[in-house]
């Protein structure tokens, strides 16, 4: 008896799977790379599209808002914007001078301030989560200063 067709019906079929899998790891790889992309972009659109006050060259680093009132334990996002009016590509992240971390105002999401690649006259955003301190007295003030490429921002946070 000659079995040969079955072995190479098996053979070619392994062949087939295999290189079926490689192309579907290939494919996967590309669109999770491409789908990161898209998502930074969304992200930074969205936060262009919230900002009342976008940075422009003459303002080229902006906070959605300069001053905003919490009850304790409440947060609140704010939104810090930069527009790279120099000439080359940057990438920078927005500092926080630690002489304003005054009692009463937390951070969270650290890894919110990341650095980004903020290319010629396009605008990076950074969403900021605001927690007022629970301990804290109402009616106190905490003065948060950002900077980013020797550009300064203040943000007020009155605690209600």
């Amino acid at each position: 008896m000659n079995k040969k067709g079955s072995l190479e019906l098996s053979v070619n079929a392994i062949v087939v799977l295999i290189l079926a899998i490689t192309m579907l790891g290939l494919g996967l790889g590309f669109m999770k790379g491409m789908f990161g992309k898209v998502s930074q972009n969304v992200d930074t659109a969205i936060g262009q599209n919230q900002l009342a006050n976008p940075p422009t060259v003459n303002n080229p680093f902006t906070l959605s808002s300069n001053q905003i009132s919490l009850a304790r334990g409440a947060a609140q996002t704010i939104i810090l914007a930069y527009y790279n009016e120099l000439t080359s590509d940057q990438v920078t992240a927005p500092n926080i001078s630690n002489a304003y971390l005054a009692d009463g105002v937390a951070f969270l999401k650290p890894n919110a301030l990341a650095k980004r690649n903020v290319t010629v006259g396009n605008i990076g955003t950074w969403q900021i989560l605001v927690e007022a301190n629970k301990s804290k007295a109402s009616g106190s003030t905490t003065s948060i200063g950002f900077n980013i490429s020797g550009r300064y921002a203040d943000l007020i946070v009155q605690i209600k």
